[in-house]
């Protein structure tokens, strides 16, 4: 059955300056009723950093899907054991209108809502402070709405918190939106992703 729930996105990421391999990952999910969100920062940078997260989006793509939050960041920091470590962010669209999101680490999420044709900033998604495979924190599930023209934007800790008070159009596209934040918040001297989604209408596609 295919997912209910389409979305577009873009994404901007970039290694640390002089490296050749980006930390940051992301992971965008398809299960039968949902969308399942990943944003991940392998602590550190470089190779080391690099593998930690890739094996953690290899992790939660093969899953099997419906695991709850909580229950797949403790098999994710399971499988982690013997790396470096990473933070880790994982937010789940449904049907329902329902967004559920779970957190270790300092990556910043949030939801903008549309409005009477306006987009605000609805709710930032907070995280616990802890290590995915080596410290991890006693987790707690939080929960929000969302609807088709609500847009989801998700940032590493090499993208500078001030982004957060900016005044970018958020009415522009995914890849435009996580471009310009980038460009302007970005810090040269660690990994950096900013991942953009947009809730399309189910007749419109990803």
């Amino acid at each position: 059955m295919e997912c209910p729930i389409q979305i577009s996105y873009g994404i901007s990421a970039t290694p640390k300056q002089g490296d050749t391999q980006n930390g940051d990952q992301y992971l965008i999910k398809k299960q039968q009723d949902s969308i399942l969100i990943a944003t991940i920062d392998g602590l550190g940078h470089g190779q080391y950093a690099f593998e930690s997260a890739k094996r953690a989006v290899d992790f939660i793509d093969t899953y099997p899907d419906g695991a709850p939050l909580d229950d797949l960041i403790r098999l994710c920091h399971d499988e982690l054991k013997n790396t470096h470590g990473v933070v880790l962010m994982l937010a789940q669209i449904e049907k329902n209108h329902r967004v559920t999101w779970a957190g270790v680490g300092n990556i910043i999420g949030m939801v903008y809502k549309k409005k009477s044709h306006e987009y605000l900033r609805n709710e930032i998604f907070l995280t616990q402070a802890g290590i995915v495979g080596s410290n991890l924190p006693a987790l707690k599930i939080s929960y929000t709405t969302a609807n088709p023209g609500d847009l989801l934007i998700f940032a590493t800790d090499g993208i500078d918190q001030d982004f957060l008070t900016d005044e970018f159009n958020i009415k522009d596209l995914p890849q435009k939106i996580s471009d310009q934040i980038f460009k302007k918040y970005r810090n040269p001297n660690d990994d950096a992703l900013v991942l953009v989604c947009h809730w399309d209408d189910i007749d419109k596609g990803v």
